[in-house]
């Protein structure tokens, strides 16, 4: 497992949480893994010594916020 954690973003009331196993540069690559009110989620089920590549977009009244800066770990 791995726990992903980002900034809040004022405003916003749910943040999408991608994630990718592949290239990251691969748009198609990219999942919806979850949407989440929290700044942080414990991500189950992952292969142990694969890397994952995950970003965030915060959703608000003002709609989808750019995509976060991605962050990658490998599972233990």
């Amino acid at each position: 497992k791995l726990e992903v954690r980002w900034d809040g973003v004022k405003g916003r009331s749910t943040y999408e949480l991608w994630m990718t196993s592949e290239d990251p540069n691969v748009e198609s690559g990219w999942k919806l893994h979850t949407l989440t009110t929290k700044t942080r989620y414990v991500v189950n089920g992952l292969s142990s010594g694969k890397v994952y590549t995950f970003r965030v977009v915060a959703q608000g009244p003002l709609g989808a916020s750019p995509v976060s800066d991605i962050a990658s770990a490998k599972a233990a």
